[in-house]
């Protein structure tokens, strides 16, 4: 009998020992009993037997597990048990080619309901509950190891991994990437891609393999310009070749300075440019002193009334967003009247530019010149050691020194400037015609300019003409051979040729100035040299007399009588200057500036002229005053310039003043007088003397 609580009891006879109960039969569930023999099933599934075993009725398998329901009859036991799920056939490993459509199955035993669960390495794939798994479209991604998990209610089994493999042609998940970058910067492009091992890789710049490029990333250390260009990758495999897109290199060059700013000398209150020339640069910012100018960031730095505390070093900085480089230093010098120059100018000493009045007074401190000349509104001297220094109107860097001039020679057309360096002919200025872009000349020995016009003369007497033509300048007539000196004016141009007379050409010659008078054309003419105003000629002959032709109206043309043994001469728009062996100048003509009223006292060693001005180079040197007895032991000896302008304090330690009582003795036994120098409020150098009871004294001074 089977209680509720899982126990039973047994009763009757008992010859085989079916009464006698083993402990094991506990927690049952079923009872049943044969001839001989009785058994139980525990609520764990297993099955206890005792009694009569003499066949074997007692003895359960060991497979007789998860039993349901069991019963016996005679001699022997019947079972009815679940049975755990068990894998008769594994999935298979498979390789396929993308695109293609794969099914994992499993053949399993066991008592029903068997359940299924399909894994990718390792992680159950949602819906799949069948005995078999299907992918459609198989791609690279779904590479993987695939498994199944069998289940029932008495256990669970887990198949084989069955490995799917996807082959395919490279597929580009992440391009290389156009770039711009600086000269000297490492560049890396970078290729990501996906498809059936083993990739290859081959990069290309502009179509053509690059060698030993065949990584999924090329580097390029250091570029420079020659590394821009078109890259890209083709990968391949087994299955395919992938082209990539192309990606665009670019190498920003750094700038490059192709004129770099000049240093300058100024006059206070003048204008003054700096000009910077550059390529590949976009940014600009000038530097005054290793400090930035607000505002300053164009090629040009104009810098309006300099005064001495814009002095000192300017640089432009040139950048383009990676490098940024520094032009050369220029420097700015800034004179102010109390410095003695060695050129005088008269006439026009102010000009109006761009809103802005512009001095035209020579620079102070200029010293040492031996040729000056003049343009429309600027001014040049050429120094002893070859240097050029311009003043006034720079606006087209006219009046700027052109780099690296150590000339001979110097000319000024209204905007350009001309020099002969080494032989060679340079320029610099407005070239709106060319005026400023010379031929190629050697052996200059001499030039000139006016307006937009630009002539040179070649040492073997061959003349060269250039720039605005327009009126045949640059048709030079069948005589104009053997030149040994060269002018030109507004529309006309001349030429001395080394047989003394005069060749002259050019339209329409409204004034007669191309047409020059039989007195400098004849065989006997001998002329030396030539000048040519505006629209009037001059000519100096070897006699020093002085022939003038053209336009007349001014006066320019009427010749003084003092203009006799001129060494040298020079012609304004509408003024003529002569100076005199003597160093006295002689200007006549048009005055409305008073370019023709020469200042007195004014000693010189060379002239130039401008529109409406007049320029002297200065004949530097010192004269005695007459001494002063300040006792009958002392004399006071004063000294000026030679042409009566006081001595700058600078000046004054170069002065010598020599004592004798014998003029006859030479200048080396003359005793030099020490004691007492000074230099006077008023600019005189004073010299004490205190000679013997000497019956008289003589003195002399030197020094430059």
């Amino acid at each position: 009998a089977l209680l509720n609580n899982n126990t039973f009891s047994v009763w009757g006879y008992n010859p085989t020992h079916r009464l006698d109960v083993p402990a094991a039969a506990n927690n049952v569930v079923v009872l049943f009993s044969g001839a001989n023999h009785s058994g139980a099933v525990r609520t764990d599934g297993k099955v206890v037997c005792w009694g009569d075993n003499t066949v074997g009725q007692t003895n359960v398998p060991a497979t007789v597990v998860n039993v349901l329901l069991a019963t016996s009859h005679s001699d022997h036991t019947l079972a009815i048990y679940l049975q755990p799920p068990s894998i008769t056939t594994q999935p298979v490993t498979q390789s396929v080619s993308a695109g293609a459509n794969v099914t994992f199955t499993v053949v399993a035993a066991g008592s029903p309901t068997l359940q299924y669960q399909w894994r990718k390495n390792g992680t159950n794939i949602v819906g799949a509950f069948n005995s078999s798994f299907q992918v459609n479209n198989v791609q690279p991604t779904n590479s993987g190891g695939y498994s199944v998990v069998v289940t029932n209610g008495v256990g669970s089994v887990t198949s084989l991994v069955a490995t799917l493999t996807v082959s395919s042609a490279p597929s580009i998940n992440t391009q290389p990437q156009s770039q711009t970058v600086g000269f000297g910067t490492n560049v890396t492009f970078t290729v990501e891609a996906v498809g059936t091992a083993t990739l290859r890789y081959q990069w290309k710049k502009n179509t053509t393999n690059i060698l030993n490029a065949t990584n999924a990333t090329y580097q390029i250390a250091s570029t420079d310009p020659s590394h821009a260009g078109i890259y890209s990758v083709t990968i391949t495999n087994l299955f395919g070749t992938t082209p990539s897109s192309n990606a665009v290199l670019t190498v920003v060059s750094p700038p490059n300075v192709q004129e770099q700013p000049q240093s300058q000398t100024a006059l206070a209150g003048s204008s003054v440019t700096f000009t910077v020339l550059s390529t590949n640069a976009t940014t600009i910012q000038w530097q005054h002193s290793n400090t930035n100018l607000p505002g300053a960031t164009s090629p040009m730095l104009t810098i309006n009334r300099a005064q001495p505390a814009d002095a000192g070093t300017y640089v432009a900085l040139l950048g383009n967003g990676f490098t940024t480089i520094a032009s050369s230093p220029a420097t700015l010098a800034v004179l102010t009247p109390s410095t003695a120059s060695d050129v005088v100018l008269w006439g026009q000493d102010s000009v109006l530019v761009g809103g802005d009045f512009i001095e035209m007074s020579p620079p102070p401190g200029l010293v040492g010149v031996k040729a000056v000349t003049a343009g429309e509104n600027f001014n040049l001297a050429l120094r002893n050691d070859g240097s050029v220094v311009g003043w006034g109107d720079n606006q087209y860097g006219q009046a700027g020194l052109s780099p690296n001039v150590v000339a001979t020679l110097i000319a000024a057309g209204a905007n350009h400037t001309l020099a002969v360096t080494n032989g060679r002919v340079g320029a610099w200025g407005l070239n709106t015609s060319g005026q400023a872009t010379p031929p190629n000349v050697t052996n200059a020995v001499a030039i000139a300019a006016a307006m937009n016009l630009s002539m040179a003369l070649r040492g073997d007497g061959k003349v060269f003409v250039w720039g605005d033509t327009n009126a045949g300048q640059g048709i030079l007539p069948s005589s104009v051979t053997n030149v040994m000196g060269i002018a030109a004016g507004v529309e006309h141009c001349l030429a001395v040729r080394s047989n003394g007379t005069v060749v002259a050409w050019g339209t329409p010659n409204t004034y007669g100035q191309a047409r020059p008078p039989f007195a400098v054309t004849n065989v006997s003419a001998g002329v030396a040299a030539v000048a040519a105003g505006a629209f009037h000629s001059l000519a100096l002959k070897s006699n020093g007399t002085v022939v003038a032709w053209g336009r007349g109206d001014f006066g320019q043309t009427n010749v003084p009588p003092n203009a006799t043994n001129i060494i040298a001469i020079a012609a304004g728009s509408h003024h003529s200057l002569a100076l005199r062996r003597d160093g006295a100048v002689i200007s006549w003509g048009y005055d409305n500036f008073g370019q023709s009223e020469t200042p007195v006292d004014l000693v010189a060693s060379g002239v130039g002229a401008g529109a409406s001005r007049s320029l002297a180079i200065r004949k530097m040197g010192f004269r005695l005053l007459n001494p002063i007895f300040l006792s009958p032991t002392q004399i006071r000896i004063e000294v000026r310039n030679a042409d009566g302008t006081l001595v700058p304090s600078s000046s004054a330690t170069n002065i010598e003043v020599l004592a004798s009582a014998d003029a006859t003795l030479p200048k080396a036994n003359w005793t030099k007088l020490t004691n007492s120098v000074s230099v006077s409020t008023n600019g005189i150098s004073t010299f004490t003397d205190n000679p013997t009871t000497q019956p008289r004294r003589f003195y002399n001074v030197r020094g430059q």
